[in-house]
């Protein structure tokens, strides 16, 4: 079966004008559900259906599919038939509400799931048994045919319904708080399926009156119909449906770099990991992360090969504050100083202005003697303490501290501190949807003679970039950095690395749905003193599942 997915986007929502296009953290909202939708595995396309030229704008701007359809459609399930007479040639089409920005995309994989093991199902919807609110439609549209089944769900409660009063009691009794997205307006006609999803939350509830009782048995009576089709969906589909989600990534990469006086060095290898999350309940998450790794310049039996689980943390809210705990990925602003794992814990809290807090022990390998010495692997305690400002829509702002302890700084390294202490701002600037700039310095505190080692600074001009969902999309960076060794811990850049200044180009390209080619040309020396010269050349092909 051919799958296509249709998100209606009426601009004049009659209880939010200009829906489509509200902000939700930098991007419209239409652009949010879009992405998400497109992160579903099984349809081969996903389509906007709008009714102004506005969202048909923001949508191309994007990269997104979109179409324009009738003014005069009473509802969504009427623009979604005009796209499907469009596309006569898909067998099942996925209706995916337009203000649904945090809709998972496994939720749309199993609707299409379900039609392709049930032929003859007509419609499915996706609910939670304690929350039972619509998140998704789907709607079967025949190859030779574009009309839906005779009992149509979708036609109106007739304005002068009783249904009406009974739901606003029972919303004023705090039994139900909507639908779909979390409203009811008596004033606004809904649709028998709408309806049915308010029902359905109000039998969920244990803790009511008689009275309420009494009117949720006559609404269920009323709508009888469709909440049988709606709690024959629950049933099938969760029972198909895990509470452990796989996800991951194959990439191979290549490395070539040549310094001064140096032999030319070669490397490519395969990594293989798979990033699986378990959700706990309906606050907290699971996950972990296992990585296989190859080098691909010899055919050894894999001798040069290892498997390991490095990653493996919880997450959820307390309150208002974000926790994770566990063995556990941090990422400093712009991967300047630090882009790894640590055992420890991250507590977050705040929109505007986000404050980020990070603690644990961290492994890395250092290079604390001069080559060809080996790296030391060092197992220190890492914290840090980062504050993130969204100024206005285009700039961002940030500062931090970051510090890094160890005993073998002083023992091995011959410093005067075992305390590696660093401060860094920083900022991004967005001139429009397509171009950013990146701004970023960092200072260590460390005693050292190498004042050059001590500071770090990155500054980056970038155009677009490429999206996994988006086939045929791009970015192309320039950037100058400057990689102290000391004012840096981890960082995250593949063609510069830490002890290295110059300059980088590069290009990212979606070959296909989740396939993303990335190549880097870095030009620059050592910072220390010695001035050698270091060019690199660092391209990967990562393949997301």
């Amino acid at each position: 079966m051919r799958v296509l997915c249709v998100i209606p986007a009426r601009y004049d929502s009659t209880r939010l004008p200009g829906k489509p296009l509200a902000d939700i953290a930098g991007k419209p909202m239409i652009q949010r559900v879009y992405e998400r939708a497109a992160e579903a595995k099984l349809p081969e396309l996903v389509v906007v259906a709008t009714d102004d030229a506005r969202v048909l704008a923001a949508m191309e701007s994007c990269g997104g599919k979109a179409m324009m359809t009738a003014k005069d459609h009473p509802t969504g399930t009427d623009r979604l038939a005009e796209v499907a007479r469009a596309y006569a040639n898909y067998d099942v089409i996925i209706n995916v509400q337009g203000d649904e920005p945090l809709i998972a995309p496994q939720i749309i994989d199993d609707l299409a799931t379900a039609f392709t093991e049930e032929p003859e199902l007509k419609m499915a919807t996706v609910m939670k048994k304690t929350l039972v609110s619509a998140i998704t439609t789907a709607l079967v549209v025949g190859a030779a045919s574009t009309t839906f089944a005779a009992a149509n769900p979708f036609s109106d409660v007739p304005a002068d319904s009783w249904a009406y009063d009974a739901v606003t009691k029972l919303a004023q009794d705090g039994v139900i708080n909507g639908y779909g997205d979390g409203t009811f307006r008596g004033d606004n006609t809904i649709t028998r399926y709408e309806m049915a999803q308010i029902v359905a939350k109000a039998m969920a509830k244990t803790d009511v009156s008689a009275s309420d009782k009494a009117t949720i048995d006559k609404l269920a009576a009323e709508f009888a119909d469709e909440l049988n089709n709606l709690g024959v969906r629950v049933d099938n589909l969760e029972k198909r449906m895990d509470n452990v989600k796989w996800g991951g990534l194959a990439r191979y990469e290549y490395t070539s770099t040549k310094k001064d006086n140096h032999d030319r060095v070669n490397a490519d290898g395969m990594l293989f990991r798979l990033e699986p999350s378990v959700q706990i309940n309906d606050n907290w998450t699971a996950h972990s992360r296992i990585s296989y790794e190859a080098d691909m310049t010899n055919n050894d039996n894999n001798t040069d090969s290892n498997a390991t689980m490095n990653r493996a943390w919880v997450e959820g809210n307390i309150g208002a504050v974000h926790t994770k705990f566990g063995k556990l990925p941090t990422f400093s602003a712009q991967g300047v100083i630090m882009d790894d794992t640590v055992s420890g814990a991250e507590l977050s809290f705040g929109k505007v202005l986000k404050t980020t807090l990070t603690a644990g022990r961290y492994s890395p390998e250092i290079q604390l003697l001069d080559p060809p010495a080996d790296p030391t692997r060092v197992k220190g305690d890492y914290a840090a303490v980062q504050f993130d400002y969204a100024a206005t829509d285009a700039l961002s702002l940030t500062a931090g501290y970051y510090q890094f302890k160890d005993d073998e700084f002083k023992e091995i390294g011959g410093m005067d501190d075992s305390t590696d202490k660093v401060w860094a701002v920083g900022g991004t600037y967005k001139f429009n949807n397509t171009v950013a700039l990146d701004g970023y310095y960092a200072h260590s505190s460390m005693e050292s003679d190498d004042n050059a080692n001590k500071k770090a600074y990155n500054t980056e001009l970038r155009y677009k970039g490429a999206e996994a969902a988006a086939p045929g999309s791009f970015g192309v960076w320039a950037a100058y950095r400057h990689i102290g060794q000391l004012a840096t811990i981890a960082p995250t850049w593949d063609a510069v690395k830490a002890n290295e200044k110059g300059y980088e180009i590069g290009a990212d390209y979606t070959l296909d749905k989740n396939i993303i080619a990335t190549a880097r040309y870095f030009s620059g020396s050592e910072v220390d003193d010695s001035n050698i010269d270091v060019t690199r050349t660092y391209a990967k092909v990562e393949f997301l599942f």
